[in-house]
């Protein structure tokens, strides 16, 4: 076996991003999670200068938490019954809402503390949609056997975010003000919502076709020219 085999199979399995669904939603989840890192730092810094209390900027925990309780335990009970592809669109749809309605405000300084908590709160709600949706998704469209290199990819994606994030946020809070923050996060979740409208129909088990059309990891592992379709 070849060195660089024996790192991709022991260290950073990436066969699972052979698959050309999967790797478009990796790569969204990563774009996606940036933006996210960025917006967390100038929404913690916007709350601050608006009311020059920490009490304010610890609630927005509480805007975050109580969505991904409520609709984190809703979103997972949802995926097994209906179609996920329709049911993560929705949730990318509300999470990039919540992103254009933070940056419109802004961009127009309306300087309202509620419409900030309500935005962030319905961020959070995307969120807890998407990412039991995403996790039920997984298996649907790749093999079994690379399903928990998969999973390790995505937590590899959340480590990206938390790293790469706020230090983007933090130069571009700097530089443009918390508007362009906010355009950053809304420009890279359109990676993330990307990927969830080029997803196949995955109807519940028993109810349609679930395969992915196109090659499998070892069609595109043995081709390569692929590209990303």
């Amino acid at each position: 076996m070849a060195f660089g085999e024996l790192v991709k199979r022991h260290v950073v399995d990436t066969r699972p991003l052979g698959v050309p669904a999967y790797r478009r939603i990796w790569f969204g989840q990563a774009v996606s999670h940036v933006g996210v890192g960025a917006t967390v730092v100038a929404v913690g810094q916007q709350v601050w200068e608006l009311t020059h209390s920490s009490f304010y900027v610890g609630l927005l925990g509480m805007a975050n938490l109580v969505p991904l309780i409520v609709f984190g335990l809703w979103g997972g009970a949802v995926a097994d019954a209906v179609d996920r592809r329709k049911l993560l669109i929705v949730g990318s749809v509300i999470a990039w809402a919540a992103t254009l309605l933070i940056l419109v405000q802004a961009l127009l300084d309306l300087r309202d503390i509620w419409l900030v908590f309500a935005a962030v709160a319905l961020n959070a709600t995307g969120f807890a949609i998407t990412g039991p949706t995403r996790g039920a998704i997984i298996p649907r469209i790749l093999d079994r056997e690379l399903v928990p290199a998969a999973n390790a990819l995505n937590s590899l994606v959340f480590s990206i975010g938390a790293v790469v994030g706020p230090m983007v946020g933090a130069v571009v809070l700097a530089s443009g003000g918390y508007a362009a923050a906010y355009a950053v996060d809304a420009l890279l979740f359109s990676g993330s919502l990307y990927a969830a409208l080029r997803l196949p129909s995955l109807p519940p088990l028993g109810e349609g076709p679930v395969r992915v059309p196109g090659p499998s990891w070892r069609a595109s592992a043995s081709s390569p020219g692929a590209r990303c379709c």
